[in-house]
């Protein structure tokens, strides 16, 4: 808390070494003035205070840092001139705002961001907000013509070839072109003069799609280091090497593909290593053993909503209408509760005939499993395979 007439001051809890070693190499960091730091610190000082006082706004391209000590917003401001970034500062309202879709779009280009939300808002912003009524909004048009430069096999194309990729209109695919070559992304070269050969402008990306913002339009934020990636195009290539592939069955792959985001599936290891441990597969190929084949039928019999794929589907395809606003999430988790309640209720009334058939599968498949053949003195009783308990102090 800050006293009259003291700017106020903030404190972070560290070890004392690890306090030390700081006040050693940045002596500005435990005066009251604004911090002076490095410029290779300037993105990362700059996050952090956004992550902590700032905000992003969902309907308009602005976001904005609010502080009481203006030393320290004109200090952030000309760290953010300095990354290339405008920011005005309302000292009648103790902010300082960013504005406008290119200084958003470098903000969140070169300033890490930590809160999930914040930068999710910035994403949605910039994805959406310049639409005007059409599919799709500048932006993704865009980040459009930088994939297909990226996709490209000689990574440099005429405005022609891009515009008949993405069918969309020259003088508009040109447009923003030229927006994309302010703004650092793209340069142009030509190859030619007049006729013969004839006069081609070809354009090329000037960094990797990956180090834009770009990378984020229409994603999702998973955490602060992961972010959902989109797949934008797929073509067919000639090789002839090694292929690693996250599948290990083309009829039951092992991960999902849903609106263009491939996510892996990382508990299916487990949920087959749990098939394992109680006996309902078995063998190197995975087969499906009595009892697993047993419980199947007996869960069939009494409760078939229980291993229906429509009910899963449905509810998959519930979640997916939450995702695009057109189902409420209260909703579907009532319909799920009714389902399972009356799934429940079912089990519960056929419970008894339930628990004699999985037992008799049980001791069925303990019989079949534990079976190794006939006896080879006798000839007449079986081998099994059994547990033995006994202790192993020696016989006086």
């Amino acid at each position: 808390k800050s006293k009259p007439g003291h700017l106020p001051k903030y404190y972070v809890k560290m070890p004392a070494v690890i306090g030390r070693i700081i006040s050693i190499l940045f002596g500005e960091v435990i005066k009251k003035n604004a911090v002076k730091i490095s410029k290779e610190f300037y993105p990362d000082y700059v996050g952090s205070l956004f992550d902590d006082e700032g905000h992003a706004m969902k309907s308009e391209p602005k976001l904005f840092i609010s502080n009481t000590n203006f030393d320290l917003l004109e200090n952030v401001k000309e760290m953010l001139s300095v990354l290339g970034i405008n920011a005005l500062l309302d000292k009648k309202q103790y902010k300082l705002y960013i504005r406008g879709r290119e200084n958003l779009q470098k903000f969140l280009e070169k300033i890490p961001v930590h809160s999930v939300d914040k930068k999710q808002r910035l994403i949605n912003v910039l994805s959406n907000f310049y639409k005007f009524g059409r599919k799709l909004s500048s932006l993704q048009k865009q980040y459009l013509i930088i994939s297909t430069l990226n996709a490209s096999v000689s990574k440099e194309l005429t405005n022609r070839d891009i515009s008949e990729k993405l069918e969309f209109k020259m003088p508009k695919s040109k447009h923003h072109l030229n927006l994309l070559i302010k703004n650092g992304y793209i340069k142009s070269v030509t190859q030619g003069v007049s006729e013969y050969p004839r006069k081609k402008i070809f354009y090329k990306l000037i960094k990797p799609v990956e180090d834009t913002f770009f990378k984020y339009i229409d994603e999702k934020v998973i955490s602060p280091d992961f972010v959902t990636k989109g797949i934008k195009s797929i073509r067919k290539i000639d090789y002839d090497g090694f292929v690693y592939d996250i599948s290990n069955n083309i009829e039951i792959p092992n991960f999902t593909l849903s609106n263009g985001v491939v996510v892996h599936n990382s508990t299916r290891s487990e949920i087959v290593d749990t098939l394992f441990k109680r006996g309902y597969v078995d063998g190197k190929s995975i087969e499906a053993t009595e009892l697993g084949i047993r419980t199947l039928e007996t869960l069939e019999k009494y409760t078939p909503k229980i291993v229906e794929e429509e009910l899963t589907k449905h509810f998959e395809d519930e979640m997916e209408k939450i995702r695009e606003g057109k189902s409420k999430e209260e909703d579907v988790l009532e319909h799920a509760k009714e389902a399972i309640t009356k799934i429940i209720d079912d089990f519960k009334k056929h419970e008894k005939k339930i628990g004699k058939e999985l037992l008799d599968a049980t001791i069925e498949t303990r019989d079949a499993m534990s079976y190794l053949g006939k006896c080879p003195k006798c000839g007449k009783g079986e081998e099994r395979k059994v547990r033995i308990i006994c202790c192993m102090q020696p016989l006086s």
